[in-house]
């Protein structure tokens, strides 16, 4: 607080309090007083807690929000199997003119749409963004597709073969928004 706001407040206090018999106008001094000095207070330590960079800027608060988890383990299959839909959907004619975090989101989508707006809907990622939602995302796919690989050997077959909603409109949208870009 700056010392006009000071004495900003003790002069409405005191103006308001001013009617008041003497006994009172102390106490109420002295509930100005701590009133000025809690504030004060609150003000100073407040600075405490906040990160100065090189120059001395205040650096900005570290995000925190909540994702769905899922379990994921670096196996060799498991990585071999997500490495397959990976790639599988950055050919996707949808993806592959794509750049940076555009073309991640949209492989992404590809690979599941539906795991895709579990962890990513609420918030997409930002360029430069350090993503600690990918082995969630993993877990994810591999949950899902989990009882559709023992029925297709091949992952091409469960990528293709596997009808999920969420991923047709997304495809159909790609696909609609594609086609007018080439055609404008």
């Amino acid at each position: 607080m700056t010392g006009a706001e000071y004495l900003q407040v003790y002069l409405c206090v005191y103006i308001f309090v001013g009617t008041v018999n003497e006994y009172a106008m102390e106490l109420s001094r002295i509930l100005v007083n701590l009133i000025i000095t809690v504030v004060n207070f609150g003000v100073s330590t407040s600075s405490i807690y906040e990160e100065k960079g090189a120059g001395g800027q205040t650096l900005p608060k570290a995000a925190t929000f909540h994702f769905p988890e899922y379990a994921y383990k670096e196996t060799s299959k498991n990585e071999i199997l997500y490495h397959e839909f990976e790639t599988a959907c950055e050919r996707n004619t949808l993806c592959e003119n794509l750049e940076a975090v555009m073309k991640k989101s949209c492989v992404r989508r590809c690979i599941s749409y539906t795991c895709y707006q579990d962890i990513y809907g609420f918030d997409e990622l930002e360029e430069g963004e350090i993503d600690v939602r990918l082995n969630s995302f993993k877990g994810c796919v591999i949950q899902r597709t989990g009882k559709n690989h023992r029925r297709y050997p091949s992952t091409q077959a469960l990528l293709f073969n596997r009808f999920d909603l969420g991923e047709f409109f997304f495809n159909v949208q790609w696909k609609l928004t594609n086609f007018l870009k080439n055609m404008l």
